[in-house]
Order: C-alpha cells, then sequence, then structure tokens
C-alpha cells in the first residue's frame, strides 16, 4: 500500500503510555509521526490512512489496535484530523499566570497555555509537571482552576499574592 520508507523509530516497539485511555488520542502521535512520514501517505484517503495507522500501532499494540478498527468513519476522521493538527502544533502563543499557592518552602503556580487545540492548564512546582489538564474553553479552565486553588487550599496551601487571574 505504502512505500517502504519505513523510519528507523518503526523498527522499535514502543511501549502504551501509562495515560493512554480510551477517548484519548495523544498516546497516538508517535504512531501518527511513523506513518505520515511514509511516501504516498497524504495522498490516501482518509480510511486508508486510517486503516495504515492502525496497523502500526497493531504491531506492537493489537488490543488498542482491535478497538481502534472499530471506531466509526466519522470518529476515525475525527481522530486523524485531531492528529494532523497535534503533529503540526506550533509553540504556545500565550501564557498566562493564574494564581500561585505556597506551603512550607514549596511553591505551585497554575498556568493557561494557549494551544491552537485549546487551553492547558498547568500546575507546576518549579521546572516540573504537577498536573495538566486540557480545557475547550475559558469557562472551562476558570472552572477547573477554581477546584484546583480550592482543593488546595482545604489541604494547607495558601495563596500567594504576586499572581493575577482567577480565583
Amino acid at each position: 500500500m505504502l512505500a517502504s520508507r519505513e523510519p528507523q523509530s518503526m523498527t522499535r516497539r514502543r511501549e502504551l503510555p501509562e495515560g493512554a485511555r480510551r477517548g484519548s488520542a495523544a498516546w497516538l502521535l508517535p504512531f501518527y509521526a511513523d506513518v505520515a512520514c511514509l511516501t504516498g501517505f497524504a495522498n490516501l484517503s482518509p480510511t486508508h490512512q486510517f486503516r495504515a495507522l492502525v496497523e502500526r500501532v497493531g504491531r506492537d499494540h493489537p488490543g488498542p489496535a482491535e478497538e481502534l478498527s472499530q471506531l466509526t468513519a466519522r470518529a476515525a476522521r475525527g481522530v486523524l484530523g485531531w492528529l494532523s493538527q497535534a503533529s503540526g502544533e506550533k509553540p504556545a502563543s500565550r501564557t498566562d499566570a493564574l494564581w500561585a499557592v505556597q506551603k512550607s518552602d514549596r511553591e505551585l503556580r497554575c498556568l493557561a497555555v494557549y494551544l491552537p487545540v485549546g487551553i492547558d492548564l498547568r500546575l507546576i512546582e518549579g521546572d516540573d509537571f504537577r498536573r495538566t489538564t486540557l480545557c475547550a474553553n475559558a469557562a472551562a479552565l476558570s472552572a477547573r482552576a477554581a477546584d484546583w486553588f480550592d482543593k488546595l487550599t482545604q489541604r494547607g496551601w495558601r495563596k500567594v499574592e504576586e499572581a493575577t487571574g482567577v480565583p
């Protein structure tokens, strides 16, 4: 079906990420990158592109590949569209500091990072992620940020005044 110009990454078995779950397509990005670089992939119909993706996933993960093969044509096109957008994603255009909390010598910062696919809400300690979630819109972002803030303050964290935004 496609030219056999396989990148080296296709020869290595990929581990299924812990976060891979039904409804999340992010774990498919490395597999999509493998098939999208093949000669002729862009000229295939969405049905054949998705079949190539499922076959690639099936080499490492037959169970999830079987589940993917059961998707409707509409769902498969949606997954391909998301993967196409996400794989060509540009750097975030804007990052807003929402709030910060402190407990002892630890400080957590809550950031909103605006991406082409939504707003990524991040809870960061130093340079490390503690929690992250993708929000579809500003209302969902505000609600989730307020929820995180409330849960942290209930556990003894106190607000640091320098950050601006919600809550």
